[in-house]
């Protein structure tokens, strides 16, 4: 059996192929997010508090069963896309972004 590949793999994966992307990872640790994936025949869609965002290449979704549990859902974005999908795309990255040298607390700007 093969093992999963990580999304730092998948990541990389996807570089290759689409070169031209802009393509980012993205850790949601946040408790206040509400996060919710849906799929309908072959088209997937993501919604983070009921906004859709659109440029999502891959997504994984790990729950955590420690106290208090909690949700962390990493994906892999087109930036620019996703960025046009809302105006709160761009904070989203700068947030969220896996390996941006800053991480930022989560505001209540109701993201």
């Amino acid at each position: 059996m093969k093992a999963e590949k990580t999304m730092d793999e998948k990541l990389a994966e996807l570089k290759k192929k689409h070169p031209q992307k802009n393509l980012k990872l993205l850790q949601l640790d946040d408790p206040d997010l509400n996060i919710s994936l849906m799929t309908r025949s072959r088209l997937c869609l993501v919604l983070i508090n009921n906004v859709p965002y659109h440029g999502i290449l891959a997504t994984k979704v790990e729950h955590i069963w420690e106290y208090p549990p909690h949700l962390r859902v990493q994906m892999i974005v087109d930036a620019s896309e996703f960025e046009t999908s809302t105006n709160k795309a761009r904070g989203i990255i700068s947030q969220y972004e896996k390996y941006s040298s800053h991480h930022h607390k989560h505001d209540e700007s109701g993201i």
